[in-house]
């Protein structure tokens, strides 16, 4: 956060100089992060009750003496960020630096009671200027609140500097910043600027190579109105000097009027042995969602970080089908009227968008087919597939809209292309050119996603066979064909570890009535690979239950949603002790899979918080948002969801051992440093300082440190704010 302009600030760092240290030379002569050396030991208890303290103190107006009283009795030098914000718009950040505790914390709040009355005026007239130029159109209701109190806050974040890294040699330009979603990054004290893990991810203040992004950093100080430090800024940024900056470490809280939680990584951290109710998040997730669902069935972006599946601003359909099959499963469990009239909405809007064929006997959707970045020039294909189709028939199906006869009737069309599509053997012709109707001469199919479509399409044929009439036998020995496919697939694969992981190959399984023995060891096969290679040991503690080294929170949604599929067929055949053994080896997967939610906490330093609230990301280095992330945690916890009803509402089941190495990870985080080492900055090229830490700089690819868990982790050239890239279940190409 900024302060050079302060001149205040600057008085009141000469207050509290000291002599240089003489094995330091660039050690400043007045306090800062560089000083920052030795880590202060306070409880998680105790940092709690601090920052429960302090927002009282701050929103009752008390003394800075009362609210300084209660600082530990840390006689380090430490620095101090307060962070001030209400869920709707940016919050405004203060920091502070002493050489002790008390100190660093009085010059912080003397600092934002200096800043905050300046920060209300310059609020009011930025919104007055607003409202005066769009005179016509109505304010926006948090417009109304803000300008009514423009000072208004309601939650603060209490950031706690522990230890501090200097580095030398440091080019705003060329220099790329390794660990951003952990360690602030502060320059000298002359310049001012100071920077947490949570502003540089959540304002995008670093770009995807890990080097600051100058033309956001000067956005983010202009909001300030501060002219003179953005002169300063850019300045510095087109300057090819290099100079010496500080990584640090610290520990965070954050309060509202709901209490106060430990932070890690910007995010709460876990504790306890229970979390939210499954269908709870899934229902407040959805209910999120339908905000932004129009009447025609179309979705749009929340938030400009939004990833359209399409990347053009358009969301593919099988992700729109299973939106719209996730709203009205959603609807079943909740009984809310709400959910299944968006979905009905949904799929209306993909039947509009529908063709028939020559003979007027087949429906099927198409779809503009994927082009790689370097085939942009020629003009995409019309594509048809098995795996979209079926999809919508499913949504049909369950929207409840097969009760009127004009969808009755398109279901019926749509399963007459299925059905042409399948082959003897129980496989598909998955993909067709539109409108010649011939196969490609490549596909992007993968055997996971083929093997998918197939799951679909069988299930498709399963669901709809009730309601096919005479055809009803027929579809039912197709769906047959299918499912002995699939099955003959799953025992070729040897090794667990190859067998592809699909949910909805899952859901076709646990849909059978009866399985023969020897195709029931298929579906335990599918559920312990879905639980294989679960890190339980792992580098970060917030990355417990990690499979197969990919920290994609939606890869755990799918890998749980596989589990608690299998786990119902299991409960239907009586086997309650097996399908609670399955969910509790998929325990460190929810675990993981549980932190994808935004909670107030982590959306704080975002731009617009609320907008954010009760959706799932991605990934935990950055974001990464897109629906077809929504679908699939929503999917996941309503399938969870189930299994816990029959567990009668007990508990996620878990293992004694799990538990015990889950808390053993969460001790790490008060082991300082954690995670700090001269080359988590990358410097210019050319650059050879000498590292005096442990750890290991791989040539070109990757940087490898060792942690206070004494795990080794890495930290990857580029960082995304977009969904990680993992293998398309649809035949996608990847993201």
């Amino acid at each position: 956060m900024l302060r050079f302009s302060l001149f205040f600030c600057l008085l009141a760092l000469t207050a509290f100089s000291q002599p240089r240290s003489g094995s330091d030379t660039g050690m400043p002569s007045v306090p800062w992060f560089d000083h920052v050396r030795q880590p202060l030991t306070l409880s998680t208890h105790d940092g709690r009750i601090l920052c429960t303290a302090l927002r009282k103190g701050l929103l009752d107006d008390a003394p800075i003496e009362k609210i300084s009283a209660f600082a530990p009795d840390d006689k380090q030098p430490r620095g101090i960020f307060i962070s001030l914000g209400d869920g709707f718009w940016p919050e405004r950040t203060y920091f502070g630096l002493g050489y002790d505790f008390s100190s660093a914390l009085r010059q912080a709040i003397t600092i934002l009671r200096h800043r905050e009355p300046a920060y209300a005026e310059l609020m009011r007239n930025r919104l007055q200027r607003e409202q005066a130029a769009n005179d016509s159109k109505p304010l926006p209701q948090s417009w109304k609140e803000k300008l009514k109190n423009p000072g208004h806050w309601s939650a603060l974040r209490l950031d706690i500097v522990q230890v501090a890294l200097p580095i030398e040699g440091f080019s705003i330009s060329r220099s790329q910043v390794m660990m951003t979603s952990l360690n602030g990054l502060a320059f000298r004290p002359a310049e001012g600027f100071a920077f947490t893990a949570e502003q540089m991810m959540g304002r995008y203040l670093v770009d995807a190579q890990r080097r600051l992004n100058v033309r956001q950093i000067g956005d983010f100080i202009a909001e300030q109105d501060n002219w003179g430090a953005l002169g300063n800024w850019l300045t510095m940024a087109n300057s090819d000097q290099e100079g010496r900056i500080c990584i640090f470490e610290y520990d965070s809280y954050y309060a509202d009027e709901t209490g106060c939680k430990r932070l890690f990584r910007g995010h709460p951290v876990q504790s306890g042995m229970s979390a939210h109710n499954p269908l709870t998040m899934a229902t407040a997730a959805a209910t999120r969602l339908l905000d932004h669902l129009e009447e025609d069935g179309s979705f749009s972006a929340p938030f400009p970080e939004w990833q359209s599946g399409r990347n053009d601003g358009y969301e593919f359909i099988s992700d729109r089908a299973e939106f719209a099959i996730a709203l009205a499963r959603l609807a079943e469990a909740t009984g809310e009227k709400k959910f299944m009239d968006a979905s009905k909405n949904i799929v209306k809007a993909l039947l509009d968008m529908s063709r028939s064929s020559a003979d007027k006997s087949m429906r099927f959707v198409t779809e503009e087919e994927e082009l790689a970045p370097d085939e942009k020039l020629q003009d995409p294909r019309m594509m048809l597939s098995v795996h979209n189709n079926a999809l919508l028939c499913l949504a049909l199906l369950e929207s409840d809209l097969l009760a009127e006869a004009q969808y009755n009737q398109a279901c019926h069309e749509i399963m007459m292309y299925l059905t042409r599509q399948q082959l003897r053997s129980g496989d598909f012709i998955h993909t067709l050119v539109y409108p010649d109707m011939r196969r490609p001469l490549e596909e992007t199919y993968s055997e996971e996603s083929r093997l998918e479509s197939v799951a679909l399409g069988a299930l498709a044929m399963r669901r709809y066979a009730a309601h096919a009439g005479k055809g009803e036998q027929n579809l039912l020995k197709r769906y047959e064909f299918s499912l002995e496919f699939l099955l003959s697939k799953l025992q070729q694969n040897k090794e667990l570890a190859t067998l592809p992981l699909s949910p909805w190959v899952a859901e076709l399984l646990s849909q059978a009535d009866v399985l023969e023995d020897a195709k029931s060891v298929q579906l335990g096969r599918l559920a312990l690979a879905a639980s294989l290679q679960i890190d339980k040991t792992p580098a970060f503690p917030d990355l417990f239950g990690v499979s197969r080294n990919f920290p994609s929170m939606t890869l755990a949604a799918e890998q749980t949603w596989i589990v608690a599929n299998l786990c119902q067929y299991f409960f239907r055949q009586g086997k309650k002790e097996l399908a609670n053994d399955f969910l509790a080896d998929a325990w460190p997967l929810w675990i993981f899979q549980q932190q994808a939610r935004i909670e107030p906490a982590a959306a704080a330093a975002l731009p617009s918080p609320k907008q954010y609230y009760d959706l799932f990301r991605d990934h935990l280095e950055d974001f990464g948002f897109d629906l077809n992330g929504q679908n699939t945690q929503m999917l996941s916890m309503l399938a969870i969801s189930k299994c816990l009803d029959k567990l009668d509402g007990a508990a996620f089941p878990k293992r004694p051992e799990d538990l015990q190495a889950w808390q053993k990870c969460w001790q790490m985080i008060d082991q300082r440093p954690f995670c700090l080492d001269q080359s988590l900055v990358r410097k210019s090229a050319g650059s050879e300082t000498a590292r005096h830490s442990s750890g290991s700089l791989e040539k070109g690819t990757s940087i490898t440190i060792q942690t206070k868990g004494g795990r080794l982790v890495g930290g990857e050239p580029k960082v995304t704010g977009r969904v990680l890239e993992r293998k398309s279940r649809s035949g996608r190409r990847g993201k």
